[in-house]
């Protein structure tokens, strides 16, 4: 359960990056500086990373249960 807790927390994170991506995007269309846009790219890419691995791990631990 804790792990299941750490994946929600980290999907609303995603979120929230997707909100800051969504923004800084329409900013950097005004002021051509997408530094930000980059950062928040790169951090959304570890997240998901992240969350790839929790979703491999709950699965693997869900088939145990099963079996």
């Amino acid at each position: 359960s804790d792990l299941e807790s750490a994946r929600s927390d980290a999907m609303i994170a995603l979120a929230e990056l997707d909100q800051l991506y969504a923004s800084e995007t329409v900013a950097a269309s005004e002021t051509g500086n997408r530094a930000s846009v980059d950062a928040i790219v790169a951090a959304r890419d570890q997240v998901t990373v992240l969350v790839g691995e929790q979703d491999t791990i709950l699965a693997a631990l869900r088939g145990r249960m099963r079996g």
